[in-house]
């Protein structure tokens, strides 16, 4: 018997218990699924036409059912035998918007000016109204409608009677519809919502319920042996909810098990499949990272430690300094954040007086006091001091730039205006310039060859 391509096809599904593929992405009302979320938005949309709201939006990511869930909305709107418009083609200007409406609605409209088609819509709308229905227009990806477009709707809007409005209108899109109906232009057209509906995505329990659900559809009896519960949660890891993405995951994962001469779908068929249709990332974690702030720290050149907790050492013949006791402050709240740059500077090494101990004997006669000798550093010790403090000083110069001076109350007093050139490269270039004078040593061979080395 000779295979062709549609036979293999439903033997594909027919191994797993399957009269059809459960997963193809046309809008099929057959498989529509209704979680809590999907019946809420629906109901809401309900509520808004039996209302008379006048405008409804709904918004939801790419992929979760918006086209599908309409074309419920649309079967109810006939049920009730009211008159609809459906426009999916939203990358018109305003005067083809309103004549696509017409088009739909079945008003035939001899000439192409827009106030021509309003007109020809309002005296519709009226005999509509007479006859006791009640028109509803609903434009499907609606975030692409110029700013324009959407602000002539209120056109449609204000057509009214002392009976009530004579049309409603559903504009069903993105997130980023609802963007769009913040900017300022579109305050008018904002105000006049009166049910507003959102499309969140699958939880992992809805998932699995979503996927159990099309797989009874299409005449399968036992829907978990086909997808456990461990390859449903890897299959959510990947799709992160969204029904359309489900859908590909699924039929793929399918492909792949029937491949392997396989009744049920294993994990790593679904990895296969999600690497394939490149939503092989790294499922997102919800574990909560640190991010310590660790400031840079600046150091000056004599220390040979890397720790700015720490004293920089001195000479073994110079006397250290006694630093007088600290007192801890209380505690109190954290002051604001400071800049990312801490510098420390070396404080100056002043020699230690001697102190005389306590003798309770009979002390001799006082000698005569000896002139203690002070032991004065070496050239090479006062160049690297000098230059040190003098990198420290063009470096707090630099940072100052970028201070902002700030009131008690919060409020910016100024801002210094940074000038790389005048705050920068120019101190730089004069200190590289300026010769450094060694204080007590008489050899100009030695000073030359000091300010040679640092240019």
């Amino acid at each position: 018997m000779k295979t062709t391509p549609s036979t293999a096809y439903e033997r594909l599904f027919q191994s797993f218990g399957l009269r059809e593929n459960p997963f193809r992405s046309l809008p099929d009302m057959r498989f529509l699924f209704l979680g809590r979320s999907y019946e809420t938005a629906l109901a809401e949309m309900m509520y808004g036409i039996e209302c008379h709201c006048g405008l409804l939006v709904l918004t939801g990511e790419p992929g979760t059912g918006k086209t599908l869930l309409l074309r419920r909305f649309l079967q109810w709107l006939g049920s009730r035998k009211s008159s609809s418009a459906y426009v999916f083609h939203s990358h018109v200007s305003s005067a083809g918007l309103f004549a696509l409406i017409a088009q739909d609605f079945g008003i035939s409209v001899d000439s192409v000016k827009k106030s021509d088609v309003l007109a020809a819509l309002q005296k519709w709308l009226q005999l509509r109204q007479a006859e006791g229905d009640s028109p509803v227009i609903v434009i499907d990806e609606a975030q692409a409608l110029s700013t324009r477009a959407l602000n002539e709707l209120c056109l449609l809007l204000n057509l009214e009677n002392p009976n009530g409005k004579l049309v409603q209108v559903l504009l069903a899109g993105q997130p980023e519809l609802d963007e769009k109906l913040r900017q300022p232009e579109l305050r008018q057209l904002r105000q006049r919502i009166g049910v507003r509906g959102r499309l969140p995505l699958l939880t992992l329990e809805e998932t699995e319920e979503y996927i159990t659900s099309r797989i009874r559809t299409a005449g399968a009896t036992n829907a978990t042996g086909i997808f456990s519960g461990e390859t449903v949660q890897i299959l959510y890891s990947h799709a992160r909810g969204i029904p359309r993405v489900i859908n590909l995951l699924c039929e793929k994962s399918l492909l792949a098990a029937y491949a392997e001469s396989q009744s049920r779908v294993s994990t790593a068929n679904v990895k296969r499949a999600a690497a394939e249709l490149d939503f092989g990332y790294e499922p997102v974690r919800t574990q909560a990272l640190e991010n310590a702030f660790r400031p840079s720290i600046v150091i000056p050149l004599e220390s040979p430690k890397a720790d700015p907790e720490a004293r920089p050492e001195s000479h073994e013949s110079e006397p250290q300094p006694v630093s007088p006791p600290t007192v801890q402050p209380p505690a109190v709240a954290e002051p604001a954040p400071k800049p990312n740059v801490r510098v420390f500077i070396p404080k100056p090494a002043t020699p230690e007086q001697p102190q005389a101990e306590p003798n309770f004997a009979k002390a001799p006669a006082p000698e005569a006091p000896r002139k203690q000798r002070q032991v004065r550093p070496s050239a090479f010790r006062r160049y690297w001091s000098e230059v040190a403090h003098s990198f420290l000083h063009d470096c707090k110069y630099f940072f100052s730039a970028f201070r902002t001076q700030s009131a008690r109350d919060g409020k910016v007093l100024f801002m210094k205006k940074y000038d790389l050139r005048r705050d920068l490269v120019a101190p730089v270039s004069r200190w590289l310039n300026k010769p450094v004078s060694l204080k007590g040593h008489r050899s100009s061979n030695t000073t030359r060859r000091a300010g040679h080395g640092r240019s």
